[in-house]
């Protein structure tokens, strides 16, 4: 094995590890949706943990902590997917890699869904759970909380495959 391959590993670690953290940023986008807008009645239990959060702004703004820190690392993941890959000095290995399937490297409609549905979640979040009465602002905290996901995905415009 040499040092190329050993990139090429440790490249797919980091995209994983992108993938990981995106589809927590997802499930707890969904389960504090279900939460916020009310679809769980005043309260929700977290399953396997049983820890139960009520409707209060504070299980939401926690929550969002967390969804964010989540995208924090996506976004570390994907810098380091990039960097990884601007060192594999193997051109066949360098471009080979660049086709290891991720919603990072996948197509502009596929990255706008996702953006979309990122933030339409959060800002109705902020806005039926009652933390906001303007929409405004709603969408000023949504794409706020969201936009280290938004970084990720335009990051990783440069880790999709060419032509």
């Amino acid at each position: 094995m040499d040092i190329d391959d050993l990139r090429f590993l440790n490249y797919q670690e980091a995209v994983k590890s992108s993938q990981k953290s995106i589809y927590s940023g997802l499930m707890i986008s969904v389960f504090t949706y279900f939460l916020g807008a009310g679809d769980l009645g005043e309260s929700g239990t977290i399953p396997l943990l049983n820890i139960e959060l009520t409707k209060e702004s504070s299980t939401i703004y926690i929550l969002s902590a967390l969804y964010f820190y989540c995208g924090l690392h996506c976004s570390f993941s994907v810098h380091r997917a990039k960097q990884i890959h601007q060192s594999i000095e193997n051109p066949d290995i360098s471009s080979a890699t660049l086709y290891f399937p991720s919603f990072i490297n996948s197509n502009q409609f596929y990255k706008t869904m996702l953006a979309g549905i990122l933030l339409g979640v959060w800002y109705t979040v902020y806005f039926h759970s009652g933390i906001f009465d303007q929409i405004w602002r709603s969408v000023l905290l949504g794409t706020f909380v969201s936009s280290p996901y938004f970084y990720s995905l335009r990051l990783g415009d440069k880790l999709a495959p060419k032509g």
